[in-house]
């Protein structure tokens, strides 16, 4: 299993879109995104590689039943969350 270590911006990233949610969508709503990207990491730290390619090492993963991207690099037995933004968004830019 690697270790998964959050980027900066990615904790940002993870931060915004909770408040976010808590704010504009129904508690169960919230919570039920919250969750899904717990599981979606989840699956990561045991298939490091289930994301698609996007860049050399940088490689996207579709959180499921959601409408968010994460991002993220695998080396050295380490998984970096690099980002977690909308499907919708420009997320190549941010890169």
């Amino acid at each position: 299993m690697p270790g998964i270590i959050w980027s900066d911006k990615a904790v940002a990233d993870l931060v915004a879109l909770n408040d976010w949610l808590t704010e504009y969508r129904p508690p169960r709503e919230a919570a039920e995104a919250i969750r899904a990207i717990r599981n979606q990491v989840a699956h990561l730290d045991q298939f490091p590689a289930i994301g698609s390619p996007v860049y050399a090492g940088t490689r996207k993963l579709l959180i499921k039943g959601q409408p968010f991207v994460l991002l993220y690099e695998f080396a050295d037995a380490k998984l970096l969350i690099l980002r977690l933004v909308h499907n919708r968004s420009d997320w190549q830019s941010l890169l």
